[in-house]
């Protein structure tokens, strides 16, 4: 609710300006500022509108994501390769993942709405692997910073695993 107050206070602030600057043209003949003025609520609009679509999307995504695991795992690609095919396996039950591929991240979820998450939780970070579990409107987070020394270390999967199981059974 607190974003749409967001968009609503935006919106009807872009929109103030522009019918001010539109009455600022109409009264002193001025057809460029008329122009500026509808140019400013035409975009004034479109952002509300897209705004608004994006956090529509986002909450849905909340609602049918709750108690879900997301495994985040942005590092270095040889480092990636060697969870995907080592440690993801091992994990007993679906979970999102997010990583790299080249510079972006990516995944079974919305690069715009990892970086929302990102913003709610200082703990997720890039570089940092970890286990994320929606809950409410909030993510939970359990840092896996072994998993960084997975392409050239032998670690103790098993432990991570259990605590990834944990968090799962932590209701």
């Amino acid at each position: 609710m607190n974003k749409f107050l967001f968009i609503v206070s935006w919106a009807f602030i872009g929109l103030l300006i522009s019918i001010a600057i539109i009455m600022w043209g109409y009264y002193n003949d001025g057809i460029f500022r008329m122009i500026l003025g509808g140019i400013i609520f035409i975009v004034t609009i479109s952002a509300a509108n897209q705004n608004y679509k994006h956090v529509v999307e986002l909450n849905n995504w909340i609602e049918s994501n709750q108690g879900n695991l997301v495994l985040f795992y942005p590092a270095k690609k040889a480092i990636q390769e060697k969870i995907k095919s080592t440690f993801i396996p091992l994990i007993p039950f679906k979970t999102l993942e997010v990583y790299y591929e080249g510079p972006k991240l990516v995944g079974d979820i919305k690069r715009s709405t990892v970086l929302e998450i990102m913003r709610w939780n200082n703990e997720v970070k890039v570089n940092d692997p970890a286990i994320l579990k929606i809950a409410g409107r909030n993510v939970e987070v359990i840092k896996l910073p072994e998993l960084l020394k997975i392409d050239t270390t032998e670690i103790e999967t098993q432990v991570l695993v259990e605590r990834i199981v944990r968090l799962k059974n932590n209701a």
